[in-house]
């Protein structure tokens, strides 16, 4: 062991720094586990919060078409969401001039 004299004169035994890349390299494979772990739940949220989307979406639909019906007293005969909207947002009689 060897000593190495302080600015006050006194011999302290100085350890050389050892440890602090292996220190960082335990803590960077700590956080890439948990971030493994943490990857597929927050992907299936994300899945999630877009199916409850697009279900509300669609029951949006659904209700506007309803409310199409109760107003012609039939449902309106379409093939496809495309032909659906222009009659959901502009009744007949109210589209605009193209």
């Amino acid at each position: 062991m060897a000593f190495y004299p302080l600015q006050r004169g006194c011999g302290v035994e100085k350890r050389p720094a050892r440890g602090n890349l292996a220190c960082f390299g335990c803590l960077l494979l700590l956080e890439a586990i948990l971030f493994a772990i943490a990857l597929p739940n927050m992907l299936g949220a994300t899945q999630r919060g877009k199916q409850k989307r697009t279900m509300s979406d669609m029951l949006t639909v659904a209700t506007a078409v309803e409310y199409c019906a109760v107003d012609k007293l039939r449902y309106p005969g379409v093939r496809s969401i495309e032909e659906l909207v222009p009659l959901l947002v502009y009744p007949e009689g109210s589209q605009p001039d193209p």
